[in-house]
């Protein structure tokens, strides 16, 4: 199931991926460079969610980098992992 999360607040995660009880939560910017106050607050928002869901920040920075909890992955990279299971 693809759905969109936002809280009373207004914060919101883009993408919210389901597949029974996998959860995987991403935030998709075009950005070269991984804004890291906006990934501790999505670290913050994936609280909301089950605490063995997967979090990701995907942007077209080319390293990877892991941020309370949130992976900083290059959204090429997640893609071809993501569909190939690799």
């Amino acid at each position: 199931r693809l759905s969109y999360f936002q809280t009373p607040n207004g914060a919101e995660v883009d993408l919210v991926l389901t597949r029974g009880k996998e959860t995987v939560l991403l935030e998709i910017k075009s950005s070269e460079t991984i804004d890291e106050t906006e990934v501790r607050a999505l670290s913050r928002l994936a609280d909301a969610f089950p605490k063995d869901r997967q979090c990701f920040y995907l942007s077209r920075a080319t390293h990877r980098i892991n941020i309370e909890g949130v992976k900083c992955w290059n959204w090429k990279e997640w893609l071809s992992t993501f569909f190939t299971g690799k």
